[in-house]
């Protein structure tokens, strides 16, 4: 019995990370896995920011 969804979609989540830079909040959007990846996902992208809050916007 095969899903009309592809497998690869199932396990990801989108994430918004409000990252703290320079004074200035930037809310940035994540797919990942885990919840917990979110956090370095968004530090990759911006190494000098400071993580301020995650949110889950589809799971």
């Amino acid at each position: 019995m095969s899903s009309s969804f592809p497998t690869w979609r199932r396990s990801r989540m989108k994430v918004e990370v409000s990252c703290f830079i320079g004074g200035v909040v930037i809310k940035e959007i994540v797919h990942v896995d885990k919840f917990e990846d979110a956090d370095k996902i968004a530090k990759s992208r911006n190494p000098f920011c400071r993580v301020v809050n995650r949110k889950v916007l589809i799971k």
